[in-house]
C-alpha cells in the first residue's frame, strides 16, 4: 500500500521555497512516499515538476478541480485576467499535458464548469481524503479581510480528518 504525501501551498514561490519543496519531496520519494497534488502553479507544480523529473511519475497523484482542457483554458484566462503568471501556467500546463499520457496521474471533476472556490475547495477535499501526511507552504502575503487561504483550509480540513501536517511560512 502506497503512503501518500499531500504537497500544497502557495501559488506563487521564491527560490527558497523551491529548494525547500524539492528537498522534501526528494526525501519523501526516496522514502517510499508517493505524493498527491493539485496541479496549480507554484507549490503543485515544482512537487509534481520534482516527481517527473526523479522518473517516478508512477508515484505522482494530481487531483484538478475542472476537467484537463477545462482547467487549461480557465488557467489561461485567469493570465489574461492578470490573476496568474503567463510562464508559470504555461510550464505548469506542459507538464500537466506530459503527464495525461500516463495512468492513473491526473484525477479530473466534472462537478465544476468553472474555477471558483468551491472548485478549488472540492480539490483539495479530494487531496486530503488521499493523503496520509500533509506538507503546506505557505507564503504570507496581505489579503483581503474574511479572506481564506485555500491552503488554510486544506490544513484545517487534513488536522480534523488527523492527518500529521507540517507547514512552512515563508
Amino acid at each position: 500500500m502506497n503512503k501518500w504525501l499531500a504537497v500544497i501551498g502557495s501559488r506563487a514561490v521564491t527560490s527558497e521555497m523551491q529548494a525547500d519543496i524539492e528537498r522534501d519531496v526528494c526525501a519523501a520519494l526516496d522514502d517510499g512516499w508517493s505524493i498527491v497534488t493539485g496541479g496549480s502553479t507554484g507549490v503543485d507544480h515544482v512537487a509534481a515538476q520534482t516527481v517527473y523529473n526523479a522518473d517516478l511519475a508512477e508515484r505522482l497523484r494530481i487531483f484538478l478541480p475542472l476537467a484537463l482542457d477545462n482547467y487549461i483554458a480557465s488557467f489561461r484566462q485567469r493570465v489574461v485576467d492578470g490573476k496568474a503568471d503567463h510562464d508559470d501556467t504555461e510550464a505548469m500546463i506542459t507538464l500537466l499535458l506530459h503527464l495525461r499520457e500516463l495512468p492513473d496521474v491526473i484525477h479530473e471533476t466534472s462537478e465544476h464548469r468553472s474555477l471558483t472556490p468551491a472548485a478549488f475547495h472540492d480539490r483539495n477535499q479530494q487531496i486530503v481524503d488521499q493523503a496520509d501526511r500533509l506538507i503546506a507552504y505557505r507564503r504570507d502575503v496581505a489579503r483581503p479581510t474574511g479572506y481564506v487561504h485555500g491552503t488554510d483550509h486544506t490544513v484545517e480540513h487534513a488536522q480534523s480528518r488527523g492527518i500529521p501536517v507540517r507547514i512552512y511560512r515563508y
